[in-house]
């Protein structure tokens, strides 16, 4: 379906309630008296989703042993090897063809499983945005794949009625945060502006958030920017802290330690809750590693 475009109204891109998000099929009444509550009964619903990882950071050859050797190490051994250089990203965005992106695939797998939603990685290790933006110049467009991969995966979700989340770590304001601000307002406001309906931004950071929360003071106007565009967009979080939609913590229900934390956790009592978990067994890991054990439907009937 071609969507409507958007408009501005007193300085803020909206976008019109016309433009029907088909993974809300069969919430159309509610959704004309209340978007937000619409996507938010959908969500409940739609049970589970498939999060997709997707970065540069693929590319590095990094295999199960050598990450389990750099584990072994120290946390902050690990931690600085799992990040990278911006040096070694420059090298791999020249092998950077994303030749078995495919996202038809991708979501008739999340069909296959009764999946509700795609979630996907807008900008992961490596810094590379895979979507339009004028905020970097290092993005898959500009790289040999030529690609707006969140475009074509907006595509084909809404084609066949998935939700699509879109994974976005702000930028952290310790030094310029009135740039930072206006970067990371740029960003949502063309994640929301490009692809049609989003169902859900999912914000990264959180231990970030709860160590340093001065860093985040332009946070709730990032929130009332992405609701003005899209009203039934939902927001998350991690374990939040406290104005999000709904919680999603990686592994087990949990919270952190920290006081701020914990009040947070108390504010978002009661809403609903994904736990994300990763399919890499052995060792655990959201990056994909060479020679890693795999979740599986055999493993999956096996412990259910």
């Amino acid at each position: 379906r071609r969507h409507t475009r958007y408009g501005t109204v007193t300085g803020v891109q909206t976008c019109a309630l016309p433009i029907f998000p088909s993974y809300l099929k069969g919430h159309e009444a509610l959704y004309r008296k209340d978007p937000r509550a619409a996507a938010l009964e959908w969500l409940v619903k739609s049970r589970w989703g498939l999060f997709v990882h997707y970065s540069l950071h693929s590319l590095r050859g990094i295999t199960a042993e050598m990450a389990k050797g750099k584990k072994s190490s120290g946390k902050e051994t690990w931690k600085a090897f799992k990040q990278g250089t911006p040096e070694e990203y420059a090298r791999l965005e020249k092998s950077f063809k994303a030749d078995k992106f495919d996202a038809d695939f991708i979501t008739d797998l999340a069909l296959d499983a009764q999946m509700g939603y795609v979630n996907f990685t807008t900008r992961h290790l490596g810094d590379m945005s895979m979507f339009r933006t004028s905020q970097s110049n290092f993005t898959s467009l500009n790289s040999p794949a030529k690609r707006d991969l969140v475009g074509e995966l907006a595509q084909q979700c809404q084609k066949k009625g998935l939700g699509l989340f879109l994974y976005c770590a702000p930028d952290v304001a310790r030094t310029e945060p009135q740039e930072a601000y206006d970067r990371n307002r740029e960003v949502i406001k063309e994640l929301l502006t490009q692809y049609g309906p989003i169902a859900g931004i999912w914000f990264d950071g959180i231990g970030s958030y709860y160590q340093e929360p001065e860093n985040y003071s332009r946070l709730t106007d990032l929130y009332k920017l992405i609701r003005s565009i899209q009203p039934q967009c939902l927001i998350s979080f991690k374990q939040g802290t406290g104005a999000e939609d709904f919680i999603a913590p990686e592994g087990l229900m949990h919270t952190k330690s920290e006081p701020i934390a914990q009040k947070a956790w108390e504010k978002m009592n009661g809403k609903h809750g994904d736990i994300c978990t990763n399919m890499q067994t052995s060792p655990p890991s959201w990056l994909y590693l060479e020679g890693c054990k795999h979740l599986n439907s055999e493993i999956g009937r096996a412990h259910v």
